[in-house]
């Protein structure tokens, strides 16, 4: 794989996508070998486009099209093969690029078939935030205010802000849901995150994960995300505090 043009011409495609800021990181860490396996969700529309990308630089890959149902704020279910789609399904693309074809068609088949735990490892997620994850999809969209409730109090390392992603902003370890906010791992992943993407010569893009990753927020049971805009939290939401 050529490393840094399959990088440029992800984030170019990125630009132009309604791709989450989040991917960014992930994108950055799969482009430096650091991370195995990259998923991402486009619009069907774009799937074609994704794909020549991986052809182009020689990048094993795999993709489908899936039926995701939004659920809530942040939150939405990928359905399984079998399901009925509700009224409200919405038809995207799923593609996959990894270090090798099988893992590539393992995520794809595991992402369609509900096997999480082994799509979530060839993912390179923590071991941690897989066990937790069952615990996740029952909260449904309140996650972010059970993540909260479970990572005893702030400030939490800026590094494994996934709330981020919440309002729009990029966290660091990109879209997984980790077990805590203080979770080592997780901070790990993000950190080099951070690294790769100034590796790559994306200082902006660093500085601007940093901003954003560092930053309070506020977390309603409603499931609602929102970057802090006052000094305490808005009434009805719980605060998390970051390190800068």
């Amino acid at each position: 794989m050529r490393f840094e043009s399959f990088l440029a011409d992800a984030l170019r495609l990125h630009t132009r996508s309604d791709l989450p800021l989040s991917c960014i990181p992930e994108i950055a860490l799969f482009a430096r070998r650091l991370k195995p396996a990259l998923r991402l969700v486009v619009a069907t529309t774009e799937l074609p486009t994704w794909c020549e990308v991986g052809r182009m630089h020689n990048v094993p890959f795999a993709a489908t099209t899936v039926i995701s149902v939004p659920r809530g704020p942040g939150w939405s279910d990928i359905l399984l093969a079998g399901d009925i789609p509700p009224s409200n399904a919405i038809a995207l693309g799923m593609v996959v690029f990894a270090n090798d074809q099988s893992s590539a068609d393992t995520i794809i088949h595991g992402e369609v078939s509900g096997s999480s735990e082994n799509t979530g490892m060839l993912l390179g997620y923590p071991k941690c935030c897989l066990s937790a994850f069952a615990a996740t999809t029952e909260a449904g969209i309140t996650w972010a205010w059970n993540l909260i409730g479970h990572s005893g109090s702030g400030p939490f390392p800026w590094w494994a802000n996934r709330l981020a992603a919440g309002w729009g902003g990029i966290a660091p370890a990109g879209e997984y849901y980790p077990c805590s906010l203080r979770c080592a791992e997780t901070s790990q992943i993000g950190r080099k995150a951070f690294d790769s993407l100034r590796f790559f010569g994306l200082n902006r893009l660093a500085n601007q994960m940093h901003l954003h990753a560092s930053s309070a927020v506020d977390v309603f049971s409603d499931g609602r995300i929102q970057k802090a805009s006052a000094s305490i939290a808005m009434q009805g939401a719980i605060r998390a505090e970051f390190t800068s």
